[in-house]
């Protein structure tokens, strides 16, 4: 079967090969207000500062296409320090380990991934590939994992609620990404006959998100509770914000019962 090529059209007026264009872009979009210092100081030890501007300009690229560029305005550069709490490993590397695909037919038969990958949300899988992809190195930021994972082991009623958790949450990754993507998108929903299709699809999507995060919240709600049994456990999901994400979700469940009841 014959491969098919998708050419992205360029957005007007931007140069994504001179860096000189994207600060000046970067600076009249008003990206990056979150930066402490200015975004171009994390760049202060890249080899190729102009290449890795370049980059930058390219993700602003499809993400201005994608109608999300809206969210680099509270966004922040930092330095990318990525391996220095974990192991470095190239393609190469993960191919002969057989990591992902093992080297008889390239499936996951075998492999490291296959053998550890019990995770039953998406979200978790992808996490996981990460976890595997970077290693840690640090001693104190491994003997915290496990010390959670023996915790779970201890106490197998916090892992059965946490399963029964999970298995109610879905992709809020994904939904986030869509509910997102249609934010003053109003043209589509505008057009006759499909047009209220298309809201309702919306409106849908927006209910399970509205659903997925009070499930994540009260999980949340309870690990980091220290009647468990595992301190460990409680200090990794001590979220500062999570009382007002909480009240948040609140406001939008009980627009969502008020305005949408038929949409549940």
């Amino acid at each position: 079967a014959g491969s098919v090529k998708m050419q992205l059209t360029p957005l007007p007026g931007t140069d994504f090969s001179d860096a000189s264009q994207i600060q000046m872009l970067v600076h009249s979009k008003g990206y990056f207000k979150a930066s402490t210092d200015s975004w171009l100081s994390a760049l202060d030890y890249s080899v190729n500062r102009d290449a890795v501007i370049c980059a930058l300009g390219g993700l602003i690229g499809h993400l201005t296409r994608l109608m999300l560029d809206d969210a680099l305005k509270n966004g922040e550069v930092l330095p990318y320090n990525v391996y220095q709490t974990c192991l470095r490993m190239d393609g190469q590397t993960l191919v002969n380990l057989e990591i992902f695909g093992n080297n008889f037919d390239g499936g996951s038969s075998g492999t490291l991934y296959k053998h550890l990958n019990h995770c039953i949300t998406a979200s978790g899988k992808r996490l996981l590939r990460r976890w595997i992809c970077h290693p840690l190195k640090d001693v104190d930021a491994i003997n915290r994992r496990l010390d959670i994972v023996e915790g779970f082991i201890q106490h197998c009623g916090v892992g059965s609620v946490t399963l029964e958790h999970l298995r109610k949450i879905p992709d809020l990754e994904r939904l986030l990404g869509r509910v997102r993507s249609t934010v003053g998108l109003t043209s589509a929903v505008l057009l006759p006959f499909v047009g209220e299709k298309i809201l309702k699809r919306r409106i849908k999507t927006f209910c399970m998100l509205i659903k997925g995060l009070r499930v994540a919240i009260d999980l949340l709600s309870a690990l980091r509770r220290e009647d468990h049994g595992i301190p460990a456990l409680s200090k990794s999901v001590d979220i500062p914000t999570l009382s007002s994400l909480d009240e948040s979700v609140h406001q939008f469940e009980e627009a969502i019962r008020i305005d949408f009841e038929q949409y549940q």
